[in-house]
């Protein structure tokens, strides 16, 4: 995509840089989320796929550890594999802030509108950061302050300021886009940009005279780009690329900046989301909000929003979804290795109460239950001559504590 741009000479819109961005960033911070010190340490423009439908893929995210034991120097990372590496990184630990220099040198790339340059990562880097400018509906001008300030953390000129993590880089990126009010994208951008694309893909070569000397290389194929290697003492890498997993970047709604996307215009009415989840009664947050346990059904206005399904305190599952006047959105969700019980901690004052949990007696205070499915459910305590009936919901994973003062 990029050799194309800059083969044409065209001008990438910031709208359609940050959209692609907000398909990034937020993506690599979840990886960073679930694997905590391990780095994806592969992430640069040869190893990303823009989709005929906007989407950004990244591939080969499981290469870090095969790339640590070749212990490269990381002037050598770059030369050959186009791997960037922190200066205060050692070859043999690629660290999260790895990732987050990959990031910085896809917002320099798309910036310029074009690759990197084999010395320009090494050597002038700082100058190529110096010159970026951001398109706005045609209008050039130089990248606002607090982009460049991101960007500047991001590729770690600062060691001491820049950013350690994926998720730290991400919470940065977000408040920036708030700050900047004339920083707004929608889906439409990037699609018509890429239908653009296509089009100049498509199209035949124009006619004229041939040109002296070697021919030119042919752009990638736009169906994948490979990471070039050469098969001496790298085995490990070629079998690696021959069986590549790819990672849909927008897959399990890591894409936070959703919540800030414009209303489509000229929608109407409302959608409707039905929520479904293994184990049920997860709970459901919409655009930061708790609205409910699944199953779960509700009306949303048309636009971006963002869903989170969690189990008990695990991991949320995030969905990012674009609701249509008058569309019913289904979700199933799969909420893997977590607990599809909870518990119930019951006290009473005095102690040794009668404890009956959905008409079956279960034991005295002071007693702990472990094994509650999720849901309502109905506890009955009886001691001193009282009887006190409470109605308990028991979320999974949730050890929730009951505490019934009776008369002596």
């Amino acid at each position: 995509m990029l050799r194309l741009v800059e083969r044409e000479r065209l001008t990438l819109d910031i709208g359609v840089v940050l959209a692609l961005m907000r398909q990034l960033i937020p993506a690599v911070a979840l990886f960073s989320r679930h694997q905590r010190e391990a780095a994806i340490g592969t992430i640069g423009v040869e190893r990303l796929i823009l989709t005929p439908q906007s989407r950004l893929i990244l591939t080969e995210y499981v290469l870090a550890p095969g790339v640590e034991t070749l212990q490269y120097s990381r002037e050598r990372l770059w030369r050959e594999f186009r791997v960037v590496l922190p200066h205060s990184a050692s070859p043999s630990r690629i660290p999260p802030s790895a990732d987050v220099v990959g990031i910085g040198v896809v917002a320099v790339s798309l910036l310029l509108g074009r690759v990197l340059r084999e010395d320009e990562y090494l050597v002038s880097l700082g100058e190529s950061f110096e010159t970026l400018t951001e398109s706005h509906a045609g209008a050039t001008r130089k990248v606002s302050a607090p982009f460049c300030s991101w960007i500047s953390r991001a590729l770690q000129f600062d060691e001491h300021g820049g950013f350690k993590t994926p998720h730290e880089a991400q919470l940065a990126f977000e408040e920036m886009l708030a700050k900047q009010r004339d920083y707004v994208t929608t889906p439409a951008q990037l699609e018509l940009f890429v239908s653009r694309l296509e089009k100049l893909v498509s199209a035949p070569p124009s006619p004229g005279p041939p040109s002296p000397g070697p021919p030119s290389p042919e752009p990638p194929s736009p169906e994948a780009v490979r990471l070039r290697v050469d098969t001496g003492g790298r085995k490990w890498l070629t079998g690696a690329l021959a069986g590549f997993v790819v990672l849909a970047l927008i897959e399990g709604g890591v894409i936070a900046w959703l919540m800030t996307s414009d209303v489509a215009p000229g929608s109407t009415g409302q959608g409707e989301v039905i929520i479904q989840s293994r184990p049920a009664a997860a709970r459901v947050s919409i655009d930061g909000e708790e609205r409910g346990l699944t199953p779960f059904t509700t009306a949303l206005t048309p636009g971006a929003h963002i869903l989170e399904i969690r189990v008990g305190r695990s991991e949320p599952r995030v969905l990012p979804v674009h609701i249509r006047a008058g569309v019913q959105n289904g979700f199933y969700v799969e909420l893997q290795s977590v607990s599809t019980v909870g518990g119930l901690d019951v006290r009473t004052n005095p102690p040794n109460a009668r404890v009956t949990v959905d008409g079956q007696f279960r034991g005295t205070s002071p007693l702990v239950l472990r094994d509650l499915p999720p849901g309502e459910h109905d506890v009955l305590i009886e001691g001193s001559g009282q009887q006190v009936r409470q109605t308990v919901r028991i979320e999974p994973g949730i050890t929730s504590q009951l505490v019934v003062p009776l008369a002596r």
